[in-house]
């Protein structure tokens, strides 16, 4: 075992610790010279992390593993990949989890460390959309649990869940903003046709916004908003086109009449 000698040089002085990685290399040579892989693998992943020979020891399990089969290979790095990541290498674990293809659980595992933005970016740039969405979803699940609703917001308008976003602008009582937003996603047709029943959700915020703009001497603006609110209770939207009688005064009511025919042909 000659070539081995310069770990006896270093370590022998250390205590009975360091000795038995001299006898681990000494015994591993023995098993693999013997065929006996599988106990060459087990003894040079039971190296401590904390040891400066890990790494190395790792690295040589990985090896032996890939002249095994492809299986075997994947698993060890696997193994070795999860080893660091529990022991706060996030980096070395994340890029051996990703050489064998396992982004999901990479990002998973550096959601557990608390690296949630890592996480993020690591999910936009190596999963497919769907699981790149649930990693996301986690993470806006976090920030609204711990009361950081407007990048939680950010994060689901991110991910084209527009009536998510518009129901946690209500909740976080930003009556001005789903307003805005309820509007912009009516008109750009954002919201999923799956979910016909958001006019439910946006006429009251439509009438409490209108009814802030009112208090505050708005006219002009509330009037526009609850006409908006109006066109969206009649379901068939001719019909606000069609109403002339005054409802809200002169005004409210022309206006009423142009937003209806103006929406009708979108309908």
């Amino acid at each position: 075992h000659h070539h081995h000698h310069h770990h006896h040089h270093h370590h022998h002085h250390h205590h009975h610790h360091r000795q038995q990685t001299t006898d681990g290399v000494l015994l591993t040579n023995q098993d693999l010279l013997l065929g006996e892989k599988q106990k060459a693998m087990d003894l040079l992943l039971s190296t401590p992390i904390s040891h400066p020979n890990s790494f190395a020891d790792s690295l040589m399990a990985i090896t032996i593993a890939a002249s095994m089969s492809p299986e075997i290979y994947r698993d060890m790095v696997h193994q070795v990949a999860i080893k660091l990541m529990e022991n706060g290498s996030l980096a070395d674990g994340t890029q051996l989890l990703c050489t064998i293809g396992r982004h999901e659980e990479a990002a998973r595992l550096l959601q557990n460390a608390g690296k949630w933005s890592d996480a993020a970016w690591l999910a936009k740039l190596c999963l497919p959309w769907a699981q790149c969405s649930t990693i996301l979803t986690t993470w806006v699940e976090h920030l609204l649990e711990s009361n950081h609703q407007m990048p939680a917001i950010f994060l689901i308008v991110m991910q084209g869940k527009m009536e998510w976003a518009l129901n946690e602008l209500i909740k976080a009582k930003q009556i001005e903003l789903a307003a805005l937003f309820s509007q912009i996603c009516s008109d750009m047709k954002l919201f999923s046709a799956d979910s016909p029943s958001i006019g439910e959700t946006v006429q009251p915020v439509y009438v409490k916004y209108g009814q802030y703009l009112f208090d505050i001497g708005c006219r002009e603006g509330a009037s526009y908003y609850w006409a908006l609110a109006e066109s969206l209770s009649n379901v068939p939207q001719q019909q606000s086109a069609l109403k002339k009688s005054p409802t809200r005064g002169e005004e409210s009511s022309r206006q009423e009449t142009s937003e209806g025919i103006e929406k009708s042909p979108s309908s």
